[in-house]
Formats: C-alpha cells, sequence, structure tokens
C-alpha cells in the first residue's frame, strides 16, 4: 500500500527548515579538528569500531537493527520515516542522488517532499549512519564501521563506473589527520574522498 508522507513526524524531532549539510553545505556535521576523532557510542551497539560490516554479517536487515540501537543510546529514535529512507540508501547498489531516491521510494508507493528528504538525509549524515559524496552531489548509508556512530568516512570513488567503497582503516585516518593537524588544518568537510578506477573497471580497460 503506497503512502503520502510529509515529514511531521521527523519536523517535531529536526525543527523546521532544509539542512545545510545535505542541502549542499557542509555535510556530516559540525567541523572536527584534524587529528581528532569524531566518536560516537560504539559500545552501545556492542560492535567493534574498526570492523565493516558485510553483507555475509546480516545486510540490511543487520544494519538496521544497529543503527536503531545507535538511535536509542544517542537519545534520538530512528522514526519509520528515516528508516525508510537508510533502508532505500542500504538497498542501493551504488551512491544515490536525493531526487533519484525520491524517485524509488515514489516507486514503492511512498510520497516524500524533498524538504523532508533532505532533512533526513542531514540526520543520517550527522548521527554516522550515511556519507555524502560530494564528487557525486549523491548519497550513501554507512557500511565500513558497521554503523557505529558519527565518524570521519575515507570513501574511494570510481570515475567510471560511481562505485564507492569507504575505507575504515584507524592508522589511515590517524596518519593523514594527525598530519594534517601538525600543518594547521582543521577538516570541515565530513568526508574524505579518493577518486580511484575500481577492479572491475580496470579489468575492463585490460581486455
Amino acid at each position: 500500500m503506497g503512502s503520502d508522507i510529509d515529514g511531521r513526524e521527523d519536523l517535531a524531532k529536526d525543527g523546521a527548515g532544509m539542512p545545510a549539510a545535505a542541502g549542499g553545505g557542509k555535510a556530516g556535521g559540525p567541523a572536527v579538528a584534524a587529528g581528532g576523532k569524531a566518536g560516537g557510542p560504539a559500545a552501545a551497539l556492542g560492535g567493534q569500531a574498526g570492523r565493516p560490516a558485510t553483507a555475509g554479517e546480516g545486510g540490511t536487515g543487520r544494519l538496521l537493527e544497529q543503527a536503531e540501537r545507535l538511535c536509542v543510546a544517542l537519545g534520538t529514535p530512528l522514526t519509520s520515516t528515516r528508516r525508510l529512507i537508510l533502508e532505500e540508501l542500504l538497498n542501493s547498489p551504488g551512491p544515490v542522488k536525493a531526487y533519484d531516491l525520491m524517485d524509488s521510494l515514489r516507486a514503492r508507493g511512498h510520497r516524500l517532499n524533498p524538504t523532508t528528504v533532505y532533512r533526513i538525509l542531514d540526520f543520517l549524515l550527522r548521527h554516522g549512519l550515511a556519507h555524502r559524496v560530494e564528487s557525486l552531489n549523491s548519497f550513501v548509508a554507512c557500511r565500513g564501521c558497521g554503523i557505529t556512530g558519527p565518524h570521519l568516512p575515507f570513501i574511494v570513488v570510481c570515475p567510471d563506473c560511481r562505485a564507492a567503497t569507504e575505507i575504515n582503516d584507524e592508522r589511515l585516518r590517524e596518519t593523514v589527520f594527525g598530519r594534517l593537524g601538525i600543518l594547521g588544518f582543521k577538516i570541515r568537510n565530513g568526508t574524505v574522498e579518493v577518486r580511484g578506477v575500481c577492479r572491475k573497471c580496470a579489468e575492463k580497460d585490460v581486455s
């Protein structure tokens, strides 16, 4: 059965207006000092912050359960509309633009207005449940950290097929942000992106 969703449930939680992060401003919440950690309550999830979550470990259902436990730990609910959008991101094979996300949900019978979608995307970004791929102006669900709360993700983007892979390596994070801190920089973007041709596309080029 289809549904028309106006986001009032989430509006009451998040406040009115379209968020800057999802609307094209600063993604991923507040600025984090270089070398610092935007940590979340991983212990509340019973998980390990450094362990990637894969489909073999439970897939979408497992990650949604982790997201719900995270939101409980943070004292903010994963409402039905937030869960719907997160589930759509988790089921997507790659990064999704906001309006493509709305089209996909509409095809399933769920009609959401743009303000609602952007507001919920901002919620997911701020709590580390999703990441913005700036170079593609798209969004992906968090998979690399098993959904353990806010963090600074490293994402490798293939320019040929638009595949995006999150890398969760604490040593890499400490090296990069530690060096930036020494140079006097502070990170204001929530995502670090690296462009590189994926294995599948590289094999096509060889053949």
